[in-house]
């Protein structure tokens, strides 16, 4: 899943210098380890990204990923509906 949404912003022209490249699938895989621990370990368990500060650090990312992917472990998205809505939320890289 994390090469396909690599490959989706490849697509649509993200390269390895473009920090988005490395974090909208880095950040996809803390949202769905601490969702799993929360939902399925500890109901009170806080994400890593909140309780370590990564996710104020990819802030744009974050806040585009989290409420997408819980709705997709809550059945509210397919999860091509929700990698979609990701892409589309994150855009095309900006130009300079």
């Amino acid at each position: 899943m994390l090469e396909q949404l690599r490959a989706r912003l490849e697509k649509q022209g993200y390269t390895r210098r473009h920090r988005e490249l490395r974090d909208v699938p880095h950040t996809l895989m803390f949202v769905q380890a601490g969702e799993t621990v929360r939902r399925l370990i500890d109901h009170a368990h806080q994400h890593y990204g909140v309780v370590a500060g990564y996710y104020p650090k990819v802030e744009r990312v974050a806040a585009i990923e989290l409420p997408i992917w819980k709705d997709h472990l809550d059945g509210k998205l397919t999860r091509e509906q929700a990698l979609e809505r990701i892409i589309t939320e994150v855009g095309p890289p900006a130009k300079n």
